[in-house]
């Protein structure tokens, strides 16, 4: 990791990070939908490699099927808390199925949640970039080193790694959107009802757009 300063404030990491997550939330696919029990950490890290163009060490560390930070709400007790997936967010109006399990307003609610708590996410990773620079806006070795895993955990310990673990919870919400609920769900041509629901692959997903890398300042890399 590099000891140059980073241009500007001690806050231009915050910068730095909210610009990043504003370009990573860009390129995440519009129509990525698969069937909410074939939704792996195997997707997750397809879907984020593709919309991530990070350096290696950083991008494993956030990305990987297994270890990432993408996938760690998929671990207990977070993989039983529904907003943090978008869980219970689909809808069959009354017209196509009388006994769906849940009305508009409560797919609303639900939705709403899975929206808020990722919010609050990522306003955590941003809050968090702040320990990534002494007060001179000095990159801090010892907080964005990634020699030793992250633990996703939650407790305090090195900056990059709380950035990571709230960034990549809070994505983790929003690529599991399309897996877990039907809103951008379409049915083949025909009457829609129960043989023929909105579903994933009744239509061709749009391709991820390819983007280039983010321009970063000189001096700063994101790995060591």
């Amino acid at each position: 990791m590099s000891r140059h300063p980073i241009p500007g404030s001690p806050r231009s990491a915050r910068a730095v990070l909210a610009a990043g997550l504003a370009a990573a939330l860009a390129v995440l696919p519009s129509g990525t939908a698969h069937a909410a029990h074939a939704f792996t950490g195997g997707n997750h890290e397809d879907i984020t490699r593709a919309a991530l163009p990070w350096e290696p060490v950083t991008l494993t560390a956030m990305a990987d099927a297994h270890d990432g930070a993408i996938n760690a709400n998929d671990r207990r007790p977070y993989f039983d808390v529904g907003p943090l997936h978008c869980d219970n967010a689909d809808y069959f109006a009354p017209r196509y199925s009388a006994g769906y399990p849940r009305t508009r307003d409560e797919a609303t609610t639900e939705l709403l949640a899975c929206v808020r708590t990722s919010v609050t996410r990522f306003r955590n990773a941003v809050r968090a970039a702040d320990g990534l620079v002494d007060a001179d806006g000095r990159v801090r070795a010892d907080q964005s080193d990634l020699s030793t895993p992250c633990a996703w955990d939650g407790k305090p310990g090195r900056a990059k790694c709380a950035v990571l673990e709230q960034l990549g919870r809070g994505w983790h919400q929003i690529e599991d959107f399309y897996a877990h609920s039907n809103w951008s769900d379409r049915a083949t041509a025909g009457p829609i009802g129960l043989a023929n629901p909105p579903r994933p692959g009744a239509y061709e997903p749009p391709a991820v757009p390819r983007h280039p890398p983010l321009q970063r300042h000189e001096g700063c890399r994101l790995d060591p």
